[in-house]
């Protein structure tokens, strides 16, 4: 991971002392798991805060992202990068950027008293905020007068993109998927790839026959008729009255006249604004907008288009995803295919943290790259990991979990351990005679299979990423 470590401090469900989660750095993945309300959404959110990642560029904090309401305390994220940046201001010298800081307070003196303040710096070894002059000033031994150009903290949002191309994926981003092909998601990268490629000399129209031209000026010429075939009698009348009426407005008179009339969008502004996928199932089917259709066929055209985007993408292009539950609206095979699709981009050097419910994205044959989030003692989100050097085999325990289909044991709140089916069942039905609903408190019932398994269920439950788990 191209992170070493996240630090969250009295943002939302994490409290003034903090939360801090280590990255691996053989590892390109990192797996948040717990249960509902263990504040999984918040540490994701706050990474995406952090490095400005869409929708979280334009940020604006209030009162309920502090923890409890504290204003009176600082709300910091801070993410270390495990290689600095390297960087030259404008005198060309050479600095190092660490990590990324976001801060928010409410100001307690000054015109701006009582308000809600943020700033995002970068930061360099020493962990202070990094400042650099603005522009160059020649004069050996004075003083620049310019008060423009005094030393200004370098901003987060100038680098953050030297770290990944960064997109931020979950439910109600995944609704809005496909409304427009311009946006900050991998459709929207798609397709300003394709932009950014059509006015090239390479794209000739049309792209089989003798007589060739270059696809943009086909394209002008298409425009150009097609105004002509719209612009009718009335059309003519309203711009020749508008222009007319503008004209005077100005006090414009001559041979060239103020004038408004019909344009037709260029190739950019029709994929922008005009421009959307539309989808046929079938040769005799309807054709529909991808947004008409169901949630599954979203999160399958979703899958699609990351897939594809990583097919387009320059090599040395390096992707960073925030995905929140990437199983949601996805069949069981394809949670399946989705997980192996995120380790292949994963291989390929790409950075990928997401939160998930499902036991098809969490391997521990990569024990390393699993971060359990939880509530501590005092009810603020605290996280878990397995320490890089472990001697439990964690491997064996994968092959016992998945024989027995006991996986659910990554998200439950207690754990009790029995050595057979006929102990499992003794407890579930002491649980139904108590009135204890096992869903509702997250509680798993495991059947171990026998009294040898035991060892090896208790040395996973104990592990220090299951801290939050109480066992018996």
């Amino acid at each position: 991971m191209k992170f070493s470590k996240l630090i969250v401090k009295n943002f939302r469900s994490i409290n003034a002392q903090g939360v801090e989660l280590n990255f691996h750095d053989a590892d390109h993945v990192a797996v948040l798991v717990g249960a509902n309300g263990a504040g999984k959404s918040n540490v994701l959110d706050a990474l995406g805060i952090v490095l400005g990642v869409y929708p979280f560029g334009r940020f604006e904090v209030d009162e309920f992202d502090f923890h409890n309401k504290r204003t009176d305390q600082e709300l910091i994220i801070e993410l270390h990068l495990r290689l600095p940046l390297v960087e030259r201001d404008v005198y060309q010298q050479k600095y190092e950027i660490h990590g990324f800081r976001f801060r928010a307070w409410r100001k307690i003196r000054g015109d701006g008293k009582g308000v809600l303040a943020k700033e995002q710096y970068c930061f360099g070894n020493d962990g202070k905020t990094i400042v650099k002059s603005s522009r160059i000033f020649k004069k050996a031994n004075e003083k620049d007068p310019d008060p423009e150009n005094a030393m200004r903290p370098v901003l987060v949002q100038d680098h953050a993109w030297k770290v990944g191309h960064g997109f931020y994926l979950d439910a109600p981003s995944l609704e809005t998927f496909f409304d427009k092909t311009i946006g900050f998601g991998p459709l929207g990268r798609l397709f300003e790839l394709y932009r950014d490629d059509f006015p090239a000399d390479h794209n000739q129209y049309p792209a089989e026959g003798e007589k060739k031209e270059l696809a943009r000026d086909a394209f002008r010429k298409c425009a150009e008729a097609l105004t002509g075939v719209l612009r009718t009698s009335k059309l003519k009348q309203i711009e020749k009255s508008l222009s007319g009426r503008v004209a005077s407005y100005l006090g414009i008179e001559g041979t060239d006249p103020f004038t408004v009339a019909l344009a037709l969008p260029s190739h950019r502004e029709l994929f922008e604004k005009v421009v959307g996928l539309h989808v046929t199932e079938r040769k005799d089917g309807p054709t529909l907008p991808a947004e008409r259709l169901g949630s599954g066929h979203r999160a399958l055209l979703r899958l699609a288009a990351i897939e594809t985007l990583l097919e387009l993408q320059k090599p040395d292009d390096i992707l960073f995803l925030l995905i929140e539950e990437p199983e949601i609206y996805l069949h069981v095979h394809l949670q399946r295919y989705f997980s192996d699709v995120l380790q292949q981009v994963s291989r390929r050097g790409h950075q990928i943290v997401f939160t998930t419910h499902s036991t098809e994205f969490v391997d521990l044959a990569r024990p390393l790259e699993i971060i359990r989030i939880g509530k501590g003692p005092t009810g603020s989100t605290d996280a878990k990991q397995v320490p890089e050097r472990t001697t439990f085999t964690f491997e064996k325990v994968r092959r016992k979990l998945r024989r027995l289909g006991n996986q659910e044991i990554f998200f439950a709140s207690h754990a009790f351990l029995t050595e057979g089916q006929d102990d499992q069942g003794v407890f579930e039905v002491l649980f139904q005679k108590k009135g204890i609903d096992v869903n509702v408190h997250s509680v798993s019932v495991v059947d171990c299979d026998s009294a040898g398994n035991l060892t090896d269920y208790i040395g996973l439950c104990t592990q220090p990423w299951n801290r939050f788990l109480r066992c018996a």
